[in-house]
C-alpha cells in the first residue's frame, strides 16, 4: 500500500470516528432525570446555567417538618449528573421560594442571589411572612448571608432582576385581610441586600405582581388585581429606576386574575395569561405583543390550549422562539390527570412546534422553568408526584430535568410528533396496531422526522411495498422500495404517519415517520 493511500485511509478513519465521537457526545447530552433530598417533598422554582463547562444551579423548596420548610440548591453537570447539593434551613423560620415564582434567584460569577419567603408559624398557624434574600457561595457551598425585611404583616417576591449592580424585585404584601386586602410590592436593593427604597401599588382591594422585566432604561411589570373578592383583571406598569409609574395598562382579558408571564426581545413585550373565553371545552391561553410604549401590536387566542386545558407556568424567549411551557390539565386519551407540555411559537405568534412531555403515566407532572445551553439545546425542569404510591408522598415527589434539542426533542418522549394532536392520536392508533408486530424492520429511514424528502433503503433482496396511513387510519399513500427510495413529501401535512412494510401479501412491520414542520 502506497503512503498516500494510506495516509487517505488514516484521515478517512479519523473523519469517520471523529462523526462518531461527535453523534455519541451528542445522544448522551440528552438525558431525562429525577432527584430528591433525603426524601422530601420537593417543589422546585427555577434553574440558571453556571460558568464556562454549563454546568446547570437548581433551587427549590422543601418541607423538612409539617410547617418548616428549607431551599435546596444543587449544582449538576451538562448532562444532568449531581455534582453536590445544599439544604438551607432556619431554626425558627421557614424559608421557601414559590414554584410558580419567575426569576427569583440570578448568578453573579460565583454568587448565587435568591429571593424568597421567610415564614413563621404558631401552632402551625402563620404569623407573618417576610421578603428574604439569600446570597451563597456556589464554589465554597455555604451561605454568605441571609436578611429578612419587616415589611407589615405578610409579604414576599415573586421576581427579581439585576440592573447596574442593583436589584429590583416584585411581589405583594398583606395588610390585615388575607389577600382581599393586598398591595403590589417594588423593591430596590444593593448586593449588599440593603433597602434603597420601597414602594407598592393600590389598584384595587387586592394587588398582585408577578414579573418584572427590563425595558431599555425602565422596567415593565405585570400583575392583577381584584375588583370585587370575586372579580378583577390584568395590568401592566412601565416604572423607571426611582419606583415611578410612567404607564399604566389593563390588558383586555376575560377572566384575567391568574399569574402572567412577560418577556421582552428588541422592544418589544410578549404577555401570555388565561383568558375565561373557551374556543373548545375549556379556558384559553392569550399571547399578546405590545410596543415600548406598551401600545398593543396583536393578540390571538391559543385554540389548542383550550382544547387540552393547558396552564402556562413560564414562557421564555430562545433565538426568536417564544416557548411556553406547563401542565396539561384535560387529556381524556391519556385517562391520566396532569402532563407537561412545551409550545414553540415564531415572534409574530406562528406556530413552531407542540410537544407533550411525562416521566411516567403514572405521575403527576410539572413544568417550571427552561434554559437554553449555548448549542441550542432545551432544559426543562419541573416536579413529578408518584400518584400509585400514596402511603408516604414525602418520598414520591421529585425534581425532575430533561434536556432535548432545540425542537424540544430527546430521550424523554418515546417518539417526538410537532404537534400535540398526533401525540393523542398516535397514542389511541399504535396501541391497537402496534403490538402485534417485531420492532425491527427492514426499511432504513434516512432522516426521521424529515421535511421535503423522505429517503428509505432496504437490504431485501426482493422487493418491498410500502403503505403510509395517517393518524385516522387512511391510506395516504403506496410506494414500492427495491434498494434505495426518495419520495418528494413536500406537499405531505405535517404530522405523524404509519408505514407498513409488505413482502407481497405478508406484513413484515410499521413504522411511524413524522413530518416536521
Amino acid at each position: 500500500m502506497s503512503t498516500a493511500i494510506f495516509t487517505i485511509m488514516k484521515y478517512f478513519v479519523m473523519f469517520f470516528l471523529a462523526l462518531f465521537t461527535i453523534k455519541m457526545s451528542i445522544s448522551q447530552s440528552y438525558f431525562n432525570h429525577l432527584y430528591n433530598y433525603n426524601d422530601l417533598q420537593e417543589f422546585e422554582a427555577e434553574m440558571s446555567l453556571f460558568d464556562k463547562k454549563n454546568n446547570l444551579i437548581t433551587i427549590g423548596s422543601a418541607h423538612y417538618n409539617v410547617t418548616m420548610r428549607g431551599i435546596i440548591i444543587r449544582k449538576l453537570d451538562n448532562g444532568g449528573n449531581l455534582q453536590w447539593e445544599n439544604f438551607i434551613i432556619n431554626d425558627t423560620l421557614s424559608l421557601s421560594v414559590i414554584n410558580s415564582s419567575t426569576n427569583v434567584s440570578f448568578l453573579k460569577e460565583n454568587e448565587l442571589y435568591i429571593f424568597g419567603f421567610a415564614s413563621k408559624f404558631n401552632d402551625r398557624e402563620l404569623e407573618y411572612s417576610l421578603p428574604v434574600f439569600i446570597k451563597y457561595d456556589i464554589q465554597k457551598q455555604e451561605v454568605i448571608f441571609k436578611k429578612t425585611y419587616r415589611i407589615p404583616h405578610s409579604a414576599g417576591i415573586r421576581s427579581v432582576i439585576l440592573r447596574d449592580e442593583y436589584i429590583y424585585a416584585v411581589g405583594t404584601k398583606v395588610l390585615k385581610d388575607g389577600f382581599l386586602d393586598s398591595d403590589g410590592l417594588i423593591m430596590k436593593l444593593d448586593l449588599d441586600g440593603n433597602l434603597i427604597w420601597q414602594k407598592s401599588t393600590d389598584f384595587g382591594i387586592g394587588d398582585f405582581m408577578y414579573e418584572i422585566e427590563p425595558l431599555n432604561e425602565d422596567f415593565v411589570i405585570s400583575g392583577a388585581f381584584l375588583k370585587t373578592p370575586v372579580s378583577g383583571g390584568p395590568f401592566l406598569i412601565k416604572i423607571d429606576t426611582s419606583g415611578n409609574i410612567i404607564k399604566r395598562i389593563d390588558p383586555v382579558v376575560e377572566g384575567g386574575t391568574i399569574a402572567s408571564n412577560i418577556e421582552i426581545v428588541d422592544n418589544n413585550i410578549y404577555y401570555v395569561i388565561i383568558s375565561e373565553e373557551k374556543i373548545f371545552d375549556n379556558r384559553t391561553q392569550l399571547l399578546i405583543k405590545y410596543d415600548e410604549n406598551l401600545d398593543l401590536q396583536w393578540d390571538f387566542l391559543i385554540p389548542i390550549t383550550s382544547k387540552y386545558s393547558l396552564t402556562p407556568r413560564r414562557m421564555e424567549i430562545f433565538n426568536e422562539q417564544i416557548i411556553i411551557a406547563g401542565n396539561m390539565l384535560a387529556v381524556t386519551e391519556f385517562n391520566r390527570d396532569v402532563y407537561s407540555y412545551a409550545i414553540s411559537l415564531n415572534l409574530e405568534g406562528q406556530l413552531n412546534w407542540e410537544h407533550v412531555y411525562y416521566y411516567d403515566r403514572e405521575f403527576t407532572h410539572h413544568l417550571d422553568d427552561i434554559e437554553q445551553m449555548p448549542n441550542g439545546d432545551l432544559v426543562f425542569m419541573g416536579t413529578v408526584f408518584d400518584r400509585i404510591n400514596t402511603t408516604d408522598h414525602f418520598t414520591d415527589q421529585y425534581l425532575w430535568l430533561f434536556r432535548t434539542d432545540s425542537l424540544g426533542c430527546g430521550s424523554v418522549q418515546p417518539a417526538c410528533y410537532y404537534a400535540l394532536d398526533d401525540y393523542f392520536a398516535a397514542d389511541t392508533l399504535v396501541s391497537i396496531i402496534e403490538p402485534q408486530f417485531s420492532t425491527t424492520t427492514p426499511v432504513q429511514i434516512l432522516g426521521n422526522p424529515f421535511t421535503t424528502n423522505l429517503q428509505l433503503t432496504t437490504n431485501e433482496s426482493k422487493p418491498l411495498q410500502l403503505k403510509f396511513y395517517n393518524t385516522a387510519g387512511q391510506l395516504f399513500t403506496t410506494k414500492n422500495l427495491s434498494s434505495q427510495l426518495s419520495i418528494n413529501s413536500q406537499a405531505w401535512p405535517s404530522g405523524i404517519y404509519f408505514m407498513q412494510v409488505f413482502n407481497k401479501e405478508k406484513l413484515l412491520a410499521i413504522e411511524k415517520v413524522i413530518k416536521q414542520y
